[in-house]
C-alpha cells in the first residue's frame, strides 16, 4: 500500500459568535499521508445536471485524536468526513468521505 496522497485534516470548529453560530475556520489537526481508494458511485442532480458522486476511503496510520476531526482536504478541496474506521487494535485509520465531478469543474 502506497501512502502517495497528501491530506490535511481539520478538527470540529469551536468558537462561536454573540448568537452562537458556528464562526472562523476549522482549525488544522495533522497533515498526513494517505492512501486513496475510490469505491462505487451514485448519480445525483446538481443544478439541472446529472451528477456522478463517488465514495473516498483514506487510509492511513492511526494517531491518538484522529477519530475527533471532522474535515479532510485533499486535491485542494475540503470535504465533511462521514466515517473513521479503525483497523487491527487501532493500527490503521480508514477516513470516509465523498467525492464529485462538481468539486473537478467537470
Amino acid at each position: 500500500m502506497s501512502y502517495d496522497v497528501k491530506v490535511k485534516l481539520y478538527t470540529e470548529q469551536t468558537e462561536r459568535n454573540d448568537l452562537g453560530e458556528l464562526v472562523g475556520e476549522p482549525p488544522l489537526w495533522r497533515t498526513v499521508w494517505c492512501s486513496a481508494t475510490y469505491s462505487g458511485g451514485s448519480r445525483k442532480t446538481y443544478a439541472g445536471r446529472i451528477v456522478g458522486e463517488h465514495q473516498v476511503v483514506l487510509t492511513t496510520h492511526w494517531r491518538e485524536g484522529i477519530d475527533k476531526c471532522r474535515f479532510v482536504e485533499f486535491d485542494g478541496i475540503r470535504r465533511a468526513i462521514i466515517d473513521i474506521v479503525p483497523e487491527g487494535r487501532k493500527r490503521l485509520a480508514h477516513i470516509s468521505t465523498f467525492t464529485d465531478d462538481v468539486s473537478y469543474g467537470e
